[in-house]
């Protein structure tokens, strides 16, 4: 059997309307991780999904962590089956800025066949969908061909600070045949993607200090360095105009894609003057010899996240400040490794530094770069499924952003099936204002998951990747 009992695709259909007021339910919980006084919001969101997932036949506990919680669900062990992990977190990004939203984020509201809220794409609705799918199997009697954990955490949104040392706990309790990350998109609308590679990141912020305090710019002008000029001088110097990362080394042990990832990525539709227009730029930039989606995947990037320092109220305000900051990322791709790359970064930083100022390195929480095999019968199983519900054979591709828990799970668990995968598409405003989920794609992803439920025993049994 490779697919659901028609008897679950049924559930699926006929329930909508009330599975629907419970994903809002879960949509209207402003569970922003970032928000140091959202703790009962978070808490609230990770018992949201704890219940549910026992009203789908599962065991489920809520674990503490020294941060939020980890929502760890599974259903009964039956041995001779293979073991799925399923991965998505409930923490959502803010909300700000609040007055661009048409309503507001987290009422739930459905316009022209989306839902929009804040977490509609990321992650709730694709956390949803996995419940969901349980749910059916469950609700129509149906006894799963396979074993299923599902960890959803709540802080994935600020780095995952607490999941690798609540996963080292864990581990032994952890152990599965392949690992499903739903917390990916589709390549374009309708065209659903399977990811094998992730970019990994380091970030940076800096702190440039010159004068003891703000200096009168028109008594001290020209006699002190200007701490934000200095920092301004220091980010001019990380591109190259050719578009390169100038700093020395930094693609020593860059690993370049295969000819076949080039290839396939090259069958993949990809307008440049589109993806401008829908960005609000007149052109796209970048490392020359590169195209624009080879850059996106397959390609480390230096970023400029933020800078501040001075006045920038209303009027004017004569001064120097005294200190000016920045913050930067870095995205990886294998074999580049954080603390490799913050090092280089740090010591170039300092060789440009002139004299009169001095400078702070903070570094942020990292992500190392992920790489995978697609050709595994997860792959295969998630491919034959999705193709059966959108229509559409899904594209294997790398993702350009970072997902933490992945580099954790292979470390901890050994872990070297899996992939990453999601429902909602790129124009859906993740981590923006009128943030959205379209119904049609939520629907298409729950009873794609009711069916990969039943068809990645038969492709794993089948396969080798199972020895």
């Amino acid at each position: 059997m490779t697919m659901a009992p028609p008897t679950v695709h049924e559930h699926i259909d006929t329930n909508r309307e009330t599975a629907l007021l419970e994903f809002f339910d879960f949509l209207s919980i402003p569970s922003v991780s970032a928000d140091s006084t959202a703790g009962p919001h978070l808490t609230k969101a990770a018992e949201w999904v704890a219940i549910h997932a026992r009203r789908a036949g599962m065991n489920a506990e809520i674990h503490p962590t020294d941060g939020h919680p980890v929502v760890c669900a599974s259903t009964k062990k039956r041995t001779n089956r293979p073991t799925m992990l399923l991965y998505g977190h409930y923490d959502v990004q803010p909300a700000d800025p609040l007055d661009e939203w048409a309503t507001p984020p987290f009422t739930p509201t459905v316009r022209e066949g989306s839902v929009f809220a804040r977490g509609a794409d990321d992650n709730k609705g694709q956390l949803f969908s996995i419940v969901s799918a349980i749910e059916a199997w469950n609700a129509c009697g149906e006894e799963l061909p396979l074993n299923l954990v599902v960890v959803a955490e709540g802080e994935e949104e600020i780095g995952s600070p607490h999941f690798d040392s609540w996963l080292s706990l864990q581990a032994k309790h952890m152990e599965a045949d392949c690992l499903v990350v739903l917390d990916g998109t589709q390549y374009q609308k309708g065209i659903p993607a399977l990811v094998y590679g992730l970019r990994g990141i380091c970030y940076l912020e800096i702190e440039v200090r010159g004068p003891s305090h703000d200096l009168h710019s028109g008594i001290f002008g020209g006699v002190v360095i200007n701490p934000l000029q200095a920092l301004s001088v220091l980010l001019s110097r990380l591109i190259t105009p050719e578009g390169r990362v100038a700093i020395p080394h930094f693609y020593d042990t860059v690993r370049d894609p295969a000819a076949w990832e080039r290839e396939e990525l090259h069958k993949l539709p990809f307008d440049e003057n589109e993806l401008a227009r829908t960005l609000g730029v007149k052109n796209l930039t970048g490392e020359q010899g590169f195209t624009p989606n080879e850059r996106l995947r397959f390609r480390p990037t230096v970023d400029v996240c933020g800078m501040w320092g001075g006045y920038a109220g209303p009027g004017a305000k004569t001064v120097i400040p005294s200190r000016a900051s920045a913050k930067i990322s870095m995205r990886l791709v294998p074999d580049q490794k954080t603390d490799e790359i913050a090092h280089l970064a740090e010591s170039y930083l300092f060789s440009l530094l002139p004299k009169g100022v001095e400078l702070k390195v903070t570094r942020m929480p990292g992500i190392e770069p992920v790489l995978v095999s697609p050709e595994s019968s997860l792959f295969q199983a998630f491919s034959h499924s999705i193709t059966t519900h959108f229509e559409r054979t899904p594209a294997i591709i790398r993702l350009g952003g970072g997902v933490g828990v992945c580099e954790a799970f292979q470390r901890r668990l050994n872990m070297k099936n899996l992939l990453i995968t999601g429902w909602g598409n790129p124009g859906d405003r993740a981590h923006s204002p009128n943030e959205r989920f379209h119904l049609d794609d939520l629907w298409r992803g729950v009873h794609a998951l009711a069916d990969i439920f039943a068809s990645y025993p038969y492709f794993f049994k089948k396969g080798t990747d199972n020895e």
